[in-house]
């Protein structure tokens, strides 16, 4: 079964951002996990980790604005709570990136001009880190 984007799953889309925006000096992302855990001991327990609605991808865009990138397949389509934290995410200024495959990353003006800037701010560095 070939990886074309049709069929490409969630977690193959966030890997392939976090092996091709993770390691640039005018990006710093990371892996951001929710869910829910019970610890070993406690079974009766609940901790439930990470923000609801939050991206799958976290992290800053030179000169420091915040980023999320929220992976989805071809048909996926975000939750009530996704599109809140998305709404919450672009009212204070931070990038939100709804990504169906790398292209929509590298496509996106925030991360060409993260990139342009930081050539431009260091221009004895090169973009790939």
């Amino acid at each position: 079964m070939p990886n074309t984007p049709e069929r490409k799953s969630e977690a193959r889309i966030k890997y392939e951002v976090l092996r091709d925006f993770g390691n640039l000096d005018w990006c710093r992302i990371w892996n951001a996990a929710t869910g829910v855990a019970r610890p070993i001991g406690n079974p009766e327990a609940v901790v439930r980790y990470g923000v609801p609605g939050q991206g799958d991808v976290t992290g800053i865009l030179y000169p420091g604005t915040r980023l999320e990138i929220e992976t989805k397949t071809a048909k996926g389509k975000q939750r009530k709570a996704q599109e809140n934290y998305q709404a919450m995410i672009e009212s204070l200024g931070g990038i939100y990136i709804l990504a169906r495959s790398t292209d929509d990353v590298t496509n996106h003006e925030a991360i060409r001009q993260a990139e342009k800037r930081w050539l431009q701010d260091h221009p004895a560095t090169s973009a790939a880190g």
